[in-house]
């Protein structure tokens, strides 16, 4: 982006820029226990607005009380060894393939866990592995029936394979160091932790656990403004070596997201028998560069198929989507892959269903949000008041909400604007309109903030125009 400042280009004119500059807003900063004063002095610095503690941090009791919001992040599928150790079944799983082994003669033996950290996974024999397992003979493509091979002391033996034919054997394993965390203790070099277990949030026992922990971590934390959930159940096929170098990275499958409580509801909803080959992919486990099988594109459906968590009142529930899919998540707003969207601020109720919307953007503060339709219209859907009018609004590239008002951006870079008062409307549009080749916009809170095709940022602040107090 071109070096440029932050501009306010609003109704004040021809005002000099250092009379307009916004102090605080939009930046969020890092922070740890060791580093309070640095914190302090780069939120004062940079104008933050927000301070979070991070993977591998703990947030300071010194800056609880600080005048910036608190985001805190929250692992729902670890960060509790206690219960990931008293509940070893519901440790989450990952496939793994073997490397390729070549019979040249007599009993062959395939060491499972050669090429894979042993901190990282343990080998799953708690399982049928007949059933859950399987050897392939690579050569000839096909799977060998179980009662040709057998396990024994960490290795599968195949004992009258076919000479130098090459064989594999994919097997389930558990992620005893959740992936993402060894990931960043090992680039940063982290020294005296705890490896944190993964659990499958998916599992009744740990799912009905996992609610019980959130509600009792929001009940502890009344410091903190924002939580960032990170992994709701959905693993990262991160598998690193004996030396703990890197292997396998794949920040989009879903191999490390396997069990055989999730397997069976694969064979109830597929109606069809599961193999492992389904998720290994001769080895090159489904990555974003393959064009993936009916059967990987069913396991997928399936894992995007689950409930949606909403708030009821001080609680939360799980409510599904009556023969719908969940594609995308603004506010309490959910658009799914048909194009429709769903609204869950009490309980769930399908706002649109023309089966066109191609993106959504909902307020923070507010049961409203924006929708983008295929056409380049927009549509608004205000619950508590009645929406303006946005029939006008054509060829847009993308729409935006804030917390009172929305926006729409032109594919020709020129900028819509609507919000429930028709005076603050015109003023903003007006404004809006003397903004060029805008490239790309973001809305949050009061803020509108368009980027140009030359780099610029240009800045809006909608309580300069707006008659009632900014919304916080």
């Amino acid at each position: 982006m071109a070096a440029s400042r932050v501009k306010e280009d609003g109704h004040t004119g021809g005002q000099d820029i250092m009379n307009n500059e916004r102090r605080t807003g939009q930046v969020t900063i890092p922070t740890d226990v060791d580093v309070v004063p640095e914190t302090l002095e780069l939120l004062k610095r940079w104008g933050a607005d927000a301070i979070r503690d991070c993977d591998g941090t703990d947030y300071p009791e010194e800056l609880k009380s600080v005048d910036a919001r608190v985001y805190s992040t929250y692992y729902t599928t670890r960060k509790d060894n206690e219960w990931a150790r008293a509940n070893p079944e519901e440790v989450q799983q990952c496939y793994i393939m073997t490397g390729f082994h070549t019979a040249t003669g007599g009993p062959l033996s395939i060491p499972l866990m050669q090429g894979i950290s042993s901190e990282l996974m343990e080998v799953n024999t708690r399982d049928d592995i007949a059933r859950w397992w399987e050897v392939m003979d690579r050569t000839a493509g096909r799977p060998l029936d179980p009662g040709r091979w057998r396990y024994e002391d960490g290795c599968v033996i195949i004992d009258v394979p076919d000479d130098f034919h090459e064989y594999t054997v994919s097997f389930l394993a558990y992620l005893i160091w959740d992936p993402v965390h060894m990931y960043n203790a090992v680039t940063n070099d982290w020294k005296d932790f705890e490896h944190q277990i993964t659990f499958d949030v998916r599992q009744p026992r740990t799912r009905k656990f996992t609610m019980e922990r959130l509600r009792k971590f929001i009940a502890d934390h009344p410091y903190v403004d924002v939580i960032r959930y990170t992994t709701f159940f959905h693993q990262f096929t991160l598998v690193f070596d004996e030396l703990k170098r890197e292997k396998y990275v794949d920040w989009y499958g879903y191999s490390a997201s396997v069990s055989p409580y999730i397997l069976e509801r694969f064979e109830q909803e597929a109606g069809y028998p599961f193999r492992p080959e389904f998720i290994i992919d001769q080895g090159y486990y489904n990555n974003q560069y393959r064009t993936p099988s009916r059967e990987y594109l069913d396991f997928m459906a399936l894992l995007q198929s689950g409930e949606l968590l909403c708030k009821d009142g001080d609680d939360f529930k799980r409510v599904s989507l009556p023969g719908e899919i969940p594609a995308a998540l603004s506010g309490g707003y959910v658009l799914t892959e048909g194009g429709n969207v769903y609204c869950m601020y009490d309980g769930i109720e399908n706002v649109y269903d023309g089966g066109d919307i191609a993106a959504i953007s909902a307020s923070e503060t507010a049961a409203r949000c924006a929708g983008l339709k295929e056409n380049g219209e927009a549509v608004l859907w205000w619950m508590d008041i009645e929406a303006p009018d946005v029939s006008e609004w054509n060829n847009l590239a993308a729409v935006r909400h804030g917390s009172n008002f929305a926006a729409g951006l032109r594919s020709d870079g020129r900028i819509d604007y609507a919000d429930n008062s028709g005076q603050s409307t015109a003023a903003i549009q007006e404004a809006l309109g003397r903004w060029p080749d805008v490239a790309d916009l973001i809305a949050a809170g009061q803020s509108i903030v368009g980027v140009t095709e030359d780099g610029d940022c240009l800045f809006l602040d909608v309580n300069d125009y707006q008659e009632w107090p900014s919304v916080k």
